[in-house]
This record gives C-alpha cells, sequence and structure tokens, in this order.
C-alpha cells in the first residue's frame, strides 16, 4: 500500500508538469510573432514546431525576458529588411522584484522535474515503510510546488487573453488578426480551453468527459467564457474547432450525447 501512493503521488507530479510544460509550450507560440505579411503562417507554424521540440528548461529560459519582463527599458524591435513587415508581441510587465523571484522559482521547477525524471530513485528507497513515507512527504510537497506552479502560468495565459480581448475594443482586431493568423484564434492559450481541460480533468470517466457536464462547469467556474466569444455557436463547436480535443459521441438511456477529450501532444 505504502509503495503504491508513492506510485500514484509520482504519476501526478508527473502528469502536472506535463500539462505544466504543453501549456508553457502554446504561450511561448503564441505571445510573439514576426515577419513579412506573406509569411506570417508559416513563420507562425514554424515557431511553434520549433517550440514543441524544447526541454522544459530551454522554454522557461524563453519565457524570461521574452513573454515575462522586468519593468525598465527594453529592446525595440527593428525590421531585418526592407520589405515589409508585421510584428506582434504580447508582454507581461513584472516589478524587478518580482521577475527575479519568479527566475528564481523557474530555475527550481526545472531542478525539481530533472529530480524527479532522473534521480528519483537515487534518493528514494523504497523498499521499507519508513523509505516509501520519507518519499511520500517529498512528492506531496513537490506535487503542491508544481499545482501552483501551473496556477501561476494559468493566470498568465489568462492576462494575454485578456490583452487580446483589449485589443478587440482598441482597433478592428477581426480584420488584423484574420491577416495575422489567416482568421484563427490562438486556440492553446484562451481562456475557454484552458476552462474545458480543467472541466475535463473534473468530470472525465474513463479519459472521457461529457460536453453537457463540461458546459455547466465551465459556466459556474468561468461565467465570462461562451462560445460566442470565439465565433462559434455551441461548445461542441468550440470543442471541433480548436482541433485541440478528440469528439465522440455515445448513447445513453436512448439520448445521444457528446464526449470529449485532449488530443495527445496538445
Amino acid at each position: 500500500m505504502a509503495q503504491a501512493e508513492v506510485h500514484r503521488l509520482f504519476g501526478q507530479c508527473l502528469l502536472r508538469l506535463q500539462g505544466y510544460e504543453r501549456l508553457l509550450k502554446a504561450i511561448l507560440s503564441h505571445h510573439s510573432l514576426s515577419g513579412s505579411a506573406a509569411t506570417l503562417p508559416e513563420a507562425q507554424a514554424a515557431r511553434a514546431a520549433d517550440i514543441g521540440r524544447q526541454t522544459l528548461g530551454i522554454l522557461a529560459g524563453q519565457m524570461m525576458g521574452s513573454l515575462l519582463v522586468a519593468d525598465g527599458p527594453r529592446e525595440q524591435w527593428e525590421p531585418s529588411d526592407s520589405n515589409p513587415q508585421v510584428a506582434f508581441r504580447m508582454q507581461i510587465i513584472l516589478p524587478p522584484e518580482h521577475f527575479a523571484k519568479t527566475e528564481v522559482e523557474l530555475r527550481d521547477l526545472v531542478a525539481l522535474r530533472n529530480r524527479l525524471v532522473h534521480h528519483f530513485l537515487d534518493e528514494h528507497e523504497l523498499g521499507s515503510t519508513g523509505g516509501c513515507e520519507r518519499a511520500r512527504i517529498a512528492l506531496t510537497e513537490s506535487s503542491a510546488r508544481i499545482a501552483q506552479a501551473a496556477h501561476n502560468l494559468r493566470i498568465w495565459a489568462q492576462d494575454l487573453e485578456q490583452m487580446r480581448s483589449r485589443m478587440v475594443e482598441l482597433v478592428n482586431l477581426d480584420e488584423m488578426w484574420d491577416a495575422l493568423f489567416e482568421g484563427e484564434f490562438p486556440w492553446p492559450i484562451t481562456t475557454v480551453v484552458q476552462a474545458l481541460r480543467e472541466a475535463e480533468a473534473e468530470l472525465a470517466i474513463d479519459g472521457w468527459a461529457s460536453v453537457v457536464k463540461a458546459e455547466e462547469w465551465v459556466s459556474t467556474h468561468h461565467p465570462d467564457e461562451r462560445p460566442t466569444g470565439y465565433r462559434c455557436s455551441s461548445w461542441r463547436q468550440v470543442i471541433h474547432e480548436s482541433r485541440l480535443f478528440d469528439l465522440r459521441y455515445r448513447t445513453i438511456d436512448g439520448r445521444r450525447e457528446a464526449w470529449y477529450r485532449s488530443k495527445a501532444h496538445n
């Protein structure tokens, strides 16, 4: 029983780390983009592919100074040549002391991830009750630290989504967004996708969550999120248009119901 609890907590830590890394990749893929108007879609795809190959340590380094910046003088973007260029960047500015604290926390998270993945069995002896108890305590603390880091990252993702919404109010973003992303929302960092994933984690049965129950859950926990805010008429359309979820139908008590789950590697 003691080893089983250690195994459960270890798996929980790894799953939370994977969720953190997946969201971080989505944020870094969409917060900044530059290039000529003709090459923007290709530039976006290339950026996402490159970031998708990076380790957590490299991703954390890219986030500091690119997405998260310390308050003060900042480098101005300069076009690389005489061709017409488009530059798009969203950043979160932190007070210097908060920036430094966040940088330390990110380094600690990367070190924690490496210890769990590469050195856990070297640091913990699981052949005794005492060793399992010490491992359980360490994993419980690690899981809480990862959960807090994921919470902070979700807040930053929501801040980016609010920036995008603010831009809608200031300019005709429908036309600008069409030019930048060929009419596509940056789905992985939208609040609605994060809300659907949270609902999935809470409601999933055998890996699948009911769309109807997810709609109720999101309405309770994220009342401002609605399909119409994303040019969709239903939650099923949001799930389909995002291309981040699998969608299937089951017949329960004679009724056809939609269920969804996150796709692998998204």
